[in-house]
């Protein structure tokens, strides 16, 4: 069982329970970047932000542009192999801080809900970006009163970028042709 989050121009992810994907009554179980972060009721009078206004890469993308700083510095799709320079770091480590403190709480939440063995973050980033933002959020789990709560293994997908297509294509596979849904989903 494994909450998924999918960290690309916006966020999504997906829900496994015991080895099934919950694709939900719409099909959209897992839309995670629609979760709030917040009370309705403390939000000033306005909505509550969502996941998807504080993880999603349109945000980097936003801070990025201010320092002149490409996108092409953080993706796996558009990377030269150069080294993240000072002003690139700067930028990610801004963006870091407030994606790692909404995907804590997506996860804790995810994970009480579904008792997951394993929360994973997987994206279009860079690995080491990746590695960073896992880092950062697990920090920011550690603040948070987990009583009652037994926290999952937090770990780096390993598929990436083509996470959303190879998903997409087994989707319906695995509605027509698998009489268990478990069958594909099996390393």
């Amino acid at each position: 069982s494994m909450v998924y989050f999918y960290i690309s121009t916006l966020v999504g992810g997906g829900l496994v329970l015991d080895g099934t994907l919950i694709a939900g009554r719409t099909g959209n179980a897992g839309a995670v970047g629609a979760l709030p972060l917040a009370l309705a009721s403390r939000s000033g009078g306005g909505m509550p932000p969502q996941l998807i206004q504080a993880a999603s890469l349109n945000r980097l993308e936003a801070i990025a542009a201010r320092q002149n700083v490409p996108m092409t510095s953080f993706r796996v799709d558009g990377h030269t192999g150069a080294e993240l320079d000072m002003a690139a770091l700067s930028c990610f480590d801004e963006w870091c801080e407030l994606a790692a403190d909404a995907l804590a709480l997506a996860a804790i939440s995810g994970a009480s809900f579904i008792e997951a063995d394993s929360v994973v973050i997987d994206g279009v980033l860079l690995r080491p970006l990746l590695d960073r933002l896992l880092d950062h959020v697990q920090r920011k789990v550690a603040a948070y009163n987990l009583e009652g709560i037994i926290l999952p293994e937090f770990r780096v997908g390993s598929i990436g970028f083509d996470a959303r297509a190879i998903g997409a294509a087994l989707v319906p596979l695995n509605e027509q042709f698998a009489p268990d849904n478990k069958v594909v989903l099996k390393s």
